[in-house]
Formats: structure tokens, C-alpha cells, sequence
């Protein structure tokens, strides 16, 4: 075995992944997942683990936290209420997001112009 799969092997042994199976068990997975991800630099061992609890994250996340169909409006009103959000709170956050878009946007169309070929000769 070389040396590599001898450390993930390790790594595999501490941490003991497996398919998730309740609520408090998938906050225990996010919480490692957060910190090994909050790392400047990971392990090739680290890296493999990372991408193992992402799978089984999501696994579980798609089974149990689907997002029922629903009307756009009544998502935006269920969310403002779970987060006490008043309408005029969430237009000043459209109003902040609304002008760094255009911002950009502008700056786009701007390099377009600025960097776009010019004509041919004739």
C-alpha cells in the first residue's frame, strides 16, 4: 500500500464516515466538512475525505431536505417569515444587490467596448 492510501486509510479509521442516517449526524458531517474545507492547504488524504463528506452530505440532504414545488412568491413570503424579514428589509437588500449588478454590468459592456475588434479594412 503506498503511502498515500496508507494515510487516507488512516484518516478513514479516525473519522469513521458512513451513510448518514439522521438530522444530528448530518450537522456533525457539515460541521467536519467546514473545517477541514477552513484548511489553507489539505492533504491528498484530507482532499479524498472533503469529497466523501460532500457525497453523503448531499445524498442525505436530497432525500430529507427536499424543497417542495412551490410559487416563487410564497417561497420569498415563507422565507421573510422564518427570518422576520419586513418587505422593506428585503427591497433595501434587491436595492444593495440591484446596484452591484448593474455596476458590473456596466463594467462589462464597458471592456466589451473598449476590447472589441476593430473594423476591417476595406
Amino acid at each position: 500500500m503506498t503511502s498515500a492510501a496508507s494515510a487516507y486509510g488512516a484518516l478513514l479509521s479516525r473519522e469513521k464516515p458512513e451513510v448518514i442516517s439522521g438530522e444530528q449526524q448530518n450537522r456533525l458531517y457539515i460541521e467536519r466538512l467546514e473545517k477541514r474545507t477552513a484548511k489553507k492547504s489539505l492533504t491528498a488524504a484530507e482532499k479524498k475525505l472533503v469529497v466523501l463528506l460532500t457525497v453523503l452530505i448531499e445524498e442525505y440532504e436530497t432525500k430529507h431536505d427536499a424543497v417542495p414545488d412551490a410559487e416563487p412568491a410564497s417561497i420569498i413570503r415563507h422565507l421573510m417569515e422564518a427570518h422576520s424579514l419586513r418587505p422593506e428589509g428585503l427591497a433595501r437588500c434587491f436595492r444593495h444587490r440591484k446596484d452591484r449588478l448593474g455596476d458590473s454590468a456596466r463594467q462589462t459592456r464597458t471592456d466589451q467596448a473598449t476590447h472589441s475588434p476593430s473594423q476591417r479594412e476595406i
